[in-house]
C-alpha cells in the first residue's frame, strides 16, 4: 500500500443499523460512515459549506444527506455536491466488510473538500456564449455548473463590484471581513475552467431580441443564453433626515467595514427584523455604546415564521446580548444636528432614541432596472441537472433568457 494511503478498523458491522450513521475520526479526518439499502458508505463528514456535522444532518431514502445547518446535499455513495449552499463535493471512502469489522481506506492527501472534473472551452465545436449577469453566489454556481455539466461554450460572468464572486451572507455575520476574504474561488479557478469574470460591469440595458447587453462603461456582449443574478439592492428611505450623515446601507464588504468602523463606541440603531438586521446587531452589540433593533411587527420574523419562533428569537438575542428589541412601531423621521449628522431617530409610537448611527437593511428583490416588463416568475423554469432544459422552457419574448430566483 502506498505510504500516502491507510487503512483503519473504525467499527463493527453491527454498530450501524439501516439508516444510521456514524462519525468516526481517521488519520485526523473526520469521516462520516451511513448505511442504506444494506450498504454501508463513507464520505467526508464536514459539509463544505460551513462545516456543520453531516452526522447531525438528515439522510433520505436516495441516498442523500441534508446539512443540519443549511441545507446542503451530498450523495453518500459519491461525496458530490447535489444541491447547495456549498461549492465543493466530498471525498470518498473505500469501506470493506472483514467479518464483523468496517475497514476504512484512503488517502492521506484527502482535504475536507474536492473540487469535481469540468468541461472547458470548446470554441471550434460550440460557438455559443453563456452570458450571466451578476456577482454572487448563483451567478459563480451557474458558472461552475454548466462546466461540470459538460457545456464547451464560452462562459462570461459579468459583475458590476470591482472583485471576484464572494459569499455575501457573511457580510452580515462578520462585518470586519474583507471582499478577499469572502471570496469564493481565486481567478486561477476560473481560468483553469474557461470562465472569463468581468469586473465593474454594470448592466444597464438587455436587448432582448437582437441579445445583446449595454454595460454603462460603453461596452457591449452578445449572448446566446443569458442568467441574470444581479440579487438584491437596498431601497434608500423616504423620510425626512434619510439623507444625513450616518444613515447607512449594507450591501457589500466595503460598506460592511466602514459600519463596523463607524459603529465603534457608538449609539446605533438598526431598522428591520429580517436575519440581516439580526445578524448585524449581534455583531455590533460587543463593540458599540448600544444597539436598538427596530422591528415593525410584534416580534422579529413574525411574518415569516411566526410569533412563537419569534418570540424565542427575541428572547435569546435579549439575554444573550445587549441588544435593545423595539416592537410593533417604524422610522418616520431621522433628525440630524447643525454639522448634518444623525443625533436621533424618531419612531411611529412617539419614543425618540438617541443614535450616531441609522443602519438601514430594507431591500428590494431581483428586479434590475433593464427588465421592461419583467420577466415572469411563472413563465420560467430552471433545474440545475438540466441546463438545456432552462433555457427552452423561457417565455418566447426572452428566449434564452432566465433570472435567478425562479423555479
Amino acid at each position: 500500500m502506498a505510504s500516502d494511503s491507510f487503512e483503519s478498523v473504525v467499527c463493527q458491522v453491527t454498530d450501524i443499523d439501516e439508516w444510521g450513521m456514524k462519525e468516526v475520526n481517521v488519520e485526523g479526518k473526520i469521516v462520516l460512515i451511513a448505511k442504506q439499502g444494506g450498504k454501508f458508505h463513507a464520505i467526508g463528514g464536514k459539509c463544505t459549506h460551513y462545516g456543520a456535522p453531516l452526522v447531525k444532518g438528515v439522510l433520505g431514502a436516495n441516498g442523500r444527506i441534508r446539512c443540519p445547518w443549511h441545507g446542503a446535499v451530498f450523495d453518500i455513495s459519491t461525496g458530490d455536491i447535489e444541491d447547495y449552499p456549498g461549492l465543493d463535493c466530498l471525498h470518498r471512502y473505500e469501506l470493506v466488510v472483514l467479518g464483523n469489522e468496517l475497514v476504512l481506506r484512503g488517502s492521506r492527501k484527502y482535504g475536507e473538500k474536492r473540487v469535481r472534473d469540468a468541461a472547458t472551452l470548446s470554441g471550434e465545436t460550440n460557438r455559443e456564449t453563456l452570458l450571466i449577469l451578476g456577482g454572487g453566489a448563483a451567478a459563480a454556481v451557474c458558472a461552475e455548473t454548466v462546466r461540470y455539466e459538460g457545456y464547451t461554450g464560452r462562459v462570461v460572468m459579468a459583475t458590476m463590484e470591482h472583485v471576484l464572486p464572494y459569499d455575501r451572507p457573511k457580510v452580515s455575520k462578520a462585518m470586519h471581513l474583507t471582499d478577499r476574504d469572502l471570496q469564493l474561488r481565486l481567478m486561477s479557478f476560473y481560468s483553469l475552467r474557461d470562465i472569463t469574470v468581468l469586473t465593474g460591469k454594470e448592466a444597464t440595458h438587455v436587448n432582448f431580441n437582437e441579445r445583446i447587453v449595454n454595460f454603462s462603461d460603453g461596452s457591449k456582449q452578445t449572448y446566446s443564453k443569458l442568467f441574470i443574478a444581479t440579487g438584491s439592492k437596498p431601497v434608500e428611505l423616504d423620510i425626512p433626515g434619510a439623507t444625513l450623515d450616518g444613515v447607512l446601507y449594507l450591501r457589500n464588504p466595503t460598506q460592511a467595514n466602514h459600519i463596523a468602523r463607524m459603529s465603534s463606541k457608538k449609539k446605533v440603531v438598526v431598522i428591520g427584523s429580517s436575519f440581516i438586521a439580526l445578524e448585524v446587531a449581534c455583531y455590533l452589540a460587543d463593540k458599540t455604546e448600544s444597539v436598538s433593533l427596530v422591528c415593525r411587527g410584534e416580534v422579529p420574523f413574525s411574518s415569516n415564521l411566526g410569533i412563537e419562533v419569534g418570540r424565542l428569537v427575541r428572547n435569546i438575542i435579549t439575554t444573550k446580548s445587549s441588544v435593545n428589541i423595539l416592537t410593533n412601531t417604524t422610522v418616520v423621521e431621522v433628525t440630524g444636528n447643525s454639522s448634518n449628522t444623525v443625533e436621533s431617530v424618531v419612531l411611529s409610537n412617539g419614543e425618540v432614541l438617541l443614535a450616531d448611527v441609522g443602519l438601514w437593511e430594507l431591500v428590494l428583490f431581483l428586479a434590475p432596472d433593464f427588465f421592461a416588463p419583467p420577466l415572469a416568475r411563472e413563465q420560467c423554469s430552471w433545474a440545475p441537472k438540466a441546463t438545456s432544459r432552462w433555457i427552452d422552457s423561457c417565455v418566447p419574448a426572452y428566449r434564452g433568457c432566465l433570472q435567478a430566483g425562479t423555479s
